[in-house]
């Protein structure tokens, strides 16, 4: 053990675990030994004797402050550090955690000191802290994530590969929707409850309940959990509330009133400031956190929801996770049946003159993302649905909850058979993110096509395609 060279000791709270963890990660991508208590020291033997041995093979210190201030032990470690300081020059670096509150306290040796600052991204504070430690200023990356390896080496094992060289190029892809979410497992919430019961939290602080309410019905989330992995995916089908209002089941039971791992998931709900909130989460697939999918080079963040567009994670999630929950929904503009200006002007989708079309278009659940495509011409439309089917007589747009049927229409073919259960049309509500002219719809040779109202979009040509053409 003494003869191990480390390049820099991380110093911290024991309650900012999971976020040091996570950045020794990154510094490990980096080709930088970190010394981490968790990985260095050994079961039965003293730590004091293990710790002050490794002091002296550490060339450097990096001094963590989360919103928990410094730990009991911290200050023991510091004090070591300020005597090798002292003899051999080397560097201690004040480093300030996303949840470091706005003024933070920092022991008097550290004042003078030029710190990195993870609650701000310019300049990249990764960036930043490695220089610290080496003493050489290069470009990582634009954002706090680890480097990416070439992603052909991640189908072999996807969680023990080691690739063979790292890059620190990131690609990105154009946003449509996906997001990183952190799990944040830990006195108030626990991953298993989120997967039973439907849901992905945060709080104890504006700072993160804040980032949480960014999700809106419809979104794509990956869930992760720091030091492990991606463990899940699922579609945002309600937007975050406090943890008191939140019901599950069909009985609307409060979440607070079901059996839950977590210790104390409410915790100042009292408080909207530092309760949890809660987003209400249909999971397409989840994996136990001791399966957690991740490569050596996986995009992660300390945010609790950040957009996730690097093109390599996002390649190895779709493999690892499967169908996102993208639906192809045919328009059905022939015989003037619908005109796509009214589903753009009314915010809907519909099918219907039948049960077989009528059940296609029933398939769409709330949180769905959907495609909108015109025969003939190409794609036109990319939204998510915020309201489940319901008969053309029973919908109704605006402020004053107008008739559909009311309403200056393009198209007389909605009105057809609107008196039939069996053959009216059926509509869903749609929140359109991106809509297009069909004079301007997008469209390539083998583009994926059908015949049908509504079917799942799985093919990944076109989806990149798609994504290209709706996202950000």
């Amino acid at each position: 053990m003494a003869n191990q060279q480390f390049d820099v000791f991380l110093c911290h709270n024991s309650e900012d675990k999971p976020a040091i963890k996570e950045i020794a990660a990154q510094l490990k991508a980096q080709n930088i030994k970190p010394w981490l208590d968790e990985w260095e020291l050994r079961p039965g033997f003293e730590w004091q004797d293990i710790l002050e041995d490794q002091i002296g093979q550490i060339n450097s210190a990096a001094i963590f402050i989360g919103n928990n201030g410094l730990g009991p032990w911290q200050k023991q470690e510091l004090k070591a550090f300020l005597r090798e300081f002292n003899d051999q020059n080397c560097p201690i670096i004040p480093v300030l955690l996303n949840s470091a509150p706005k003024i933070p306290k920092l022991p008097l040796f550290l004042k003078g000191k030029t710190w990195v600052d993870f609650r701000s991204q310019s300049p990249n504070p990764f960036s930043q802290l490695i220089w610290g430690i080496t003493g050489e200023r290069k470009a990582i990356i634009d954002d706090p994530i680890i480097t990416i390896p070439d992603p052909t080496t991640i189908k072999a094992n996807p969680i023990t590969i080691k690739p063979d060289s790292i890059t620190t190029e990131t690609k990105k892809l154009e946003w449509v929707g996906d997001w990183f979410v952190h799990v944040g497992e830990g006195e108030t919430r626990t991953w298993a409850d989120c997967v039973k019961y439907g849901f992905i939290s945060a709080g104890q602080g504006v700072r993160y309940s804040g980032s949480l309410k960014k999700l809106e019905i419809g979104s794509t989330i990956y869930a992760y959990m720091a030091g492990l992995g991606y463990v899940g995916l699922g579609k945002v089908i309600q937007k975050a509330i406090p943890i008191k209002d939140f019901t599950v089941g069909s009985e609307k039971t409060p979440l607070l009133e079901v059996e839950l791992q977590a210790k104390y998931p409410g915790a100042n709900s009292d408080n909207l400031a530092l309760s949890e909130w809660v987003v209400g989460v249909k999971w397409l697939k989840t994996f136990p956190k001791e399966q957690a999918r991740r490569f050596v080079g996986a995009f992660a963040n300390q945010n609790i929801a950040c957009k996730l567009t690097n093109k390599a994670t996002l390649e190895f999630l779709r493999e690892e996770f499967g169908w996102a929950g993208d639906w192809f929904v045919n328009v059905g503009e022939g015989n003037g049946q619908r005109a796509w200006e009214d589903c753009v002007r009314y915010e809907f989708m519909s099918a219907g003159q039948g049960a077989r079309f009528a059940n296609a278009i029933k398939k769409l659940e709330v949180g769905s993302t959907v495609y909108a495509y015109i025969g003939g011409s190409g794609y036109v439309g990319f939204g998510s649905v915020i309201e489940k089917a319901v008969l053309i007589q029973e919908f109704s747009v605006g402020p004053q909850n107008v008739p559909l049927l009311e309403m200056d229409l393009k198209s007389d073919g909605l009105h057809k058979n609107s008196d039939s259960v069996e053959l009216s049309e059926w509509v869903v509500r749609i929140k359109w993110i991106k809509t297009f002219p069909r004079e301007q719809a997008h469209w390539f040779s083998g583009a994926f096509a059908h015949r049908s109202a509504v079917c799942k979009l799985r093919e990944r040509k076109t989806l990149d395609f798609l994504h290209r053409k709706f996202g950000e």
